[in-house]
């Protein structure tokens, strides 16, 4: 999250004199604020910046975890506070994964300074309410809306999560042609990587079964995930990998032509299909990424036989 514009609401429990061995104008002057402004923040009269947090905790020899424990709301100069967990889990990386695909972040800005507003979009009242749900926990106050063609919208602003979750590759302009994986995705532990892929999954994933030309029974099962982007479908790929999964990449040039409000609405641009065909990846992907779409293939593939 951008340090230097989101505050950390107090009180903090290392902001005091037993646990700064130092002189107050000494600590001020080391974090590059006056005495009154530090005394603002020991009081709690003050939200300091979180960057102010980060370095003092850093001046006290703090842990990162010790420093997270210590951080529970935070908020930007007009927002409402929200809650942050110590460690990032599996709900919030469903969110980020959601948003990716079927939602956006859009930016505005008025002589107050910018604004950041999230919204998810689905058809799916059980994803959208999950949506919703973890919105709230993180002390959001999300609002949902409908439209006569039962298209769902969960949305709320956030100068925090806006940004926050933008580091994540999604753009706040022209995501569908620009989104991404960041590498340091890649490095996230397998299960918050699962927990992404749901939410993309239950965004713009898709599962489907034919029957094969050459056999009575035989059929022809995948896993597909559609995206504009070049650049986040080989992404997915990878973090398929991390997993253990393996995908094929499929560019398809054909012009879409898709029903949208009830108005055929053209896409002249590729799009990607990171698809999986090998059953026992299919099912290894059915027990990692618990996605919120219902699909009674991907859950018989997940029971024992």
């Amino acid at each position: 999250m951008p340090q230097k514009v989101t505050y950390v609401v107090g009180p903090i429990g290392f902001f005091n004199k037993s646990s700064i061995p130092l002189k107050y104008k000494d600590a001020a002057q080391l974090l590059g604020v006056s005495l009154k402004t530090f005394k603002g923040y020991t009081s709690a009269r003050r939200n300091p910046p979180l960057s102010r947090v980060l370095s003092l905790g850093e001046l006290l020899g703090l842990s990162k975890r010790e420093l997270a424990s210590q951080i529970r709301l935070v908020k930007s100069k007009w927002g409402k506070p929200i809650r942050i967990p110590e460690t990032i889990d599996e709900d919030f990386m469903w969110l980020v994964g959601i948003i990716a695909s079927d939602g956006h972040i859009r930016e505005s800005r008025d002589v107050r300074g910018t604004y950041y507003h999230i919204r998810v979009f689905n058809k799916n009242g059980e994803i959208i309410n999950k949506a919703k749900s973890v919105l709230q926990r993180l002390g959001c106050n999300p609002r949902i809306t409908s439209r006569q063609d039962q298209q769902l919208t969960v949305e709320v602003g956030s100068n925090i999560l806006g940004p926050t979750i933008s580091q994540f590759g999604i753009p706040v302009k022209k995501k569908s042609l620009n989104i991404f994986v960041p590498d340091f995705l890649l490095q996230f532990p397998r299960r918050l990587i699962a927990a992404f892929l749901a939410g993309v999954f239950d965004g713009d994933g898709s599962y489907s079964e034919t029957k094969h030309p050459r056999g009575i029974n035989a059929m022809i099962r995948a896993i597909v995930i559609a995206t504009g982007s070049e650049r986040f479908a080989w992404g997915i790929h990878e973090l398929l990998l991390r997993l253990g999964i393996v995908s094929a990449v499929v560019k398809d040039s054909r012009v879409q032509r898709v029903m949208l409000n009830n108005r055929l609405t053209i896409f002249p641009n590729p799009v990607y299909r990171v698809t999986i065909r090998r059953i026992s990846d299919i099912q290894r992907f059915s027990e990692l990424a618990k996605s919120v779409k219902p699909s009674k293939s991907l859950q018989y593939f997940s029971e024992p036989n």
